[in-house]
């Protein structure tokens, strides 16, 4: 009997191996779950089963297994896979520190993967340091990782010397393409990470190409790189291009859960900067990108994605998206979600200035200016990087209560200096400069952000003109309104000598005619002769064009000799203006008039209706001859004579019995009799 039991085990993991070699794994399952019929406590057989649930994913089957016959210490490794694979981070860790020694490398890698996972991005460079000098393992996977956790660690700049101490470039890989890109990303040269993302694209084509995947397979592999490229449009001020992008991802159906969240995301951020606050088209929006966002969120908790989210998305991604959504719930005035979502932010991202920021937002909409305040001037003083958005947004809110004082102030203490003389941000220092009657501090903030354009290096040429240009204008303008006519003067010759042969330069050559008039009388002679003719004269009559623009500045058609119409000014006394005619209307008369034999004139009014005529009364009951009742019924004046108990009986006749007349009744709608009202 024990021959046959070994005999069929004996055939069974024959047929296992087989099946394993060619990976086989479903019909590998079924046969060792025929083992185990035979012999349930086959430790080969169980920790068989338990590799080939994790190489199948199914690894909540593979946990219950190990855990159920108690395989943790003998399969560790395996454990802490299952655990990270599920999400379990913090337990994922802990399970990894009980990987024997012989798995040394394996384990080195999980933890690495596992604190890039959970943003500690220090750790995880130095375990990848130490794989890649110690235990010399140099596989294109692991360097792609370290790139990775570069990037992640805000740690991009040293990307160069990295990549060149692991002697590797961005041709070596498309991942690797794809990571540079990124870092170049994260340090602000969008131009670098577009050519990356393209070469990437290229490279992972023929790479998957060559593996025999088709069309449709390549395209799924490659779509974090379209995405990525569309987020490089998008900050490129290229929203069209990217909200394209985005639809076209979005509309083909990506299988990866990740990349379609992150594709979703960004789509929504890129429709919602086109619309116009309190429109009706974004209250519409906001509703309809909630139910998006909640499509990826895990119903049975408050604050997680779900299960394949939140172990392949960041916790900056994850973060992100949470966000994303509370703001737009707080867009649609559901207060009390929003709070809930933000409560639950700051307790798991309690450093985050994005957060501190959205809990910013959500008080000043409750009417806690005061608090919000707060919470924005700590941010923008804590952290110098990361002020320039919670000043701005401190600026928005201060002008919302009517404080353009405060607003200047904090938009003045903005630390980035190429955002402080941006032309948008200077326009609004000097509308509020204006508004608070500080027009010399206008002049100043213009004169210095025209100072730092002349030296500027970032920006191209034509960028820089164009900047220049409007900067003087509005140094000009501002002069003149300040009464420094020597100034403005100077700065209008400034501003001819930017572009000479601009459109604009007629009309810059009349203003800097009309300075010169006050400043410089001599040069004012030069500069009437620069200015473009005018065109013939001849006909009009100058003083005639004076008097009618003392009287108004307005203008009537008149026709001229010739018939054609032409405009006359209003305060033109030279002619008097023509009555206009009155049209008069044929009368209407009666059908078979005859005009001969008129007879009495026909009734004016005979076309309106009888109740809208003049002789038209109101028919009423009028009681002038009674007065009216009051009180209650049979309290006022009784007629006695109809008291039957003042008249004297008389015999009456014998009565016949008449039979009771009952009245009508009025029938309703119903088939049925009596259905109406009595």
């Amino acid at each position: 009997m024990a021959s046959d039991k070994d005999g069929q085990l004996e055939n069974l993991f024959s047929k296992l191996h087989t099946q394993i070699k060619n990976v086989q794994r479903r019909k590998a399952l079924k046969t060792l779950d025929e083992i185990l019929k035979v012999a349930p406590k086959d430790v080969d057989a169980l920790q068989c089963k338990a590799v080939t649930l994790v190489e199948s994913s199914r690894f909540q089957d593979a946990l219950d297994l190990l855990q159920k016959h108690k395989l943790e210490d003998a399969l560790a490794f395996e454990k802490a896979y299952c655990l990270y694979r599920l999400g379990r981070m913090a337990e994922a860790l802990e399970a990894a520190g009980q990987v024997q020694e012989e798995r040394i490398v394996g384990r080195l890698q999980l933890e690495a993967q596992l604190h890039y996972r959970m943003g500690h991005n220090a750790e995880a460079i130095k375990i990848y340091s130490q794989l890649f000098q110690k235990h010399k393992v140099t596989s294109l996977e692991l360097r792609t990782n370290v790139i990775a956790a570069y990037v992640s660690g805000n740690r991009a700049a040293e990307l160069p010397a990295v990549m060149e101490a692991m002697k590797i470039a961005a041709k070596d890989g498309f991942e690797i393409a794809f990571n540079k890109a990124c870092g170049l990303l994260e340090m602000g040269d969008l131009a670098g990470a577009q050519e990356q993302l393209h070469l990437a694209q290229r490279q992972g084509r023929e790479t998957l190409f060559e593996e025999d995947l088709s069309e449709e397979q390549v395209e799924e592999e490659l779509a974090p790189l379209a995405v990525q490229l569309a987020f490089v449009a998008g900050c490129q001020g290229k929203h069209a291009e990217a909200m394209a992008a985005y639809e076209e991802l979005i509309k083909a159906g990506i299988e990866d859960e990740a990349t379609f969240a992150v594709a979703q995301n960004n789509a929504l951020v890129e429709k919602a900067a086109t619309l116009i606050p309190g429109s009706q088209q974004q209250k519409r929006f906001t509703a309809e990108s909630a139910k998006k966002l909640e499509s990826l969120v895990d119903k049975s908790a408050r604050l997680q994605l779900t299960q394949s989210l939140e172990t392949r998305l960041s916790d900056a991604q994850k973060e992100c998206i949470h966000c994303n959504r509370a703001l737009l719930l707080l867009l649609a005035h559901k207060t009390d979600a929003c709070r809930e979502i933000v409560t639950a932010l700051l307790q798991r991202y309690p450093g985050s200035s994005r957060v501190a920021m959205l809990h910013a937002a959500l008080l000043s909409r409750d009417g806690r200016h005061t608090d919000a305040d707060a919470i924005l001037s700590k941010l923008a003083a804590s952290q110098a990087e990361e002020a320039l958005q919670p000043r701005l947004m401190r600026t928005q809110m201060l002008l919302a209560q009517q404080q353009p004082a405060q607003a200047l102030t904090v938009l003045a203490s903005v630390g980035d200096i190429e955002l402080q003389h941006r032309p948008a941000v200077v326009a609004t220092r000097v509308t509020l400069a204006e508004q608070v009657g500080d027009v010399a501090g206008a002049v100043e903030a213009v004169e210095e952000a025209l100072g730092w354009w002349k030296g500027s290096m970032r920006d191209g040429a034509a960028a820089k003109a164009e900047a220049r240009l409007w900067l003087l204008q509005q140094l000009a303008q501002l002069q003149l309104k300040a009464g420094m006519t020597e100034q403005a003067n100077s700065t209008y010759q400034e501003l001819r000598s930017v572009d000479p042969n601009s459109p604009a330069c007629s009309r810059i050559l009349g203003q800097l005619a009309r300075t010169s008039a006050q400043a410089d009388p001599a040069n004012a002679i030069a500069l009437e002769k620069q200015l473009p003719p005018i065109g013939s004269l001849a006909g009009i009559d100058v003083g005639k064009l004076e008097s009618a623009a003392v009287g108004s500045t307005g203008f009537r058609k008149q026709k001229g000799e010739d018939g054609a119409a032409r405009k006359r000014p209003a305060g033109d006394v030279g002619e008097a203006p023509k009555e206009k005619k009155r049209r008069k209307k044929k009368i209407r008369l009666p059908k078979g008039f005859d005009p001969e034999n008129p007879g009495p004139p026909p009734d004016p009014e005979r076309w309106l209706p009888k109740w809208q005529r003049s002789d038209f009364k109101k028919k009423r009951n009028r009681r002038k001859d009674k007065e009216p009742v009051k009180g209650s019924q049979g309290a006022g004046k009784v007629d006695e004579s109809l008291d039957r108990t003042n008249v004297e009986p008389e015999a009456a006749p014998a009565a016949q019995a008449k039979p009771a007349v009952r009245p009508p009744q009025r029938q309703g709608k119903g088939k049925g009799k009596g259905k109406g009202r009595r």
